[in-house]
């Protein structure tokens, strides 16, 4: 027997790389993540965040909502801590619109 999903968990990619289409959809009707411009990625719902053993890490912030560091120059990895305004980290990404 498969063991329950853990919806909104952010699912560990394996050695056959991605994730399971069933975890995808538990994942998006609960959680999202926004690129945000010159900035950090930020995830909403309820998540948790695992390191690459699966031990998880601990979010300081509101449980609901937590930046990611992009810039790759934060003090608190992997979560930002505002440093891209420091250095004017550039980054606008824009996902493709359907015609």
């Amino acid at each position: 027997m498969r063991k329950p999903l853990r919806v909104g968990a952010l699912w560990p990619l394996g050695r056959r790389g991605g994730v399971p289409d069933v975890v995808k959809e538990q994942l998006m009707s609960s959680s999202y993540i926004r690129v945000r411009d010159h900035g950090p990625l930020v995830i909403e719902g309820d998540i948790s965040i695992l390191d690459a053993e699966g031990n998880r890490f601990q979010c300081a912030n509101r449980k609901d909502k937590v930046a990611l560091c992009r810039c790759g120059q934060t003090r608190q990895r992997p979560f930002c801590d505002g440093r891209h305004r420091e250095i004017a980290f550039s980054a606008a990404e824009r996902a493709p619109t359907s015609k």
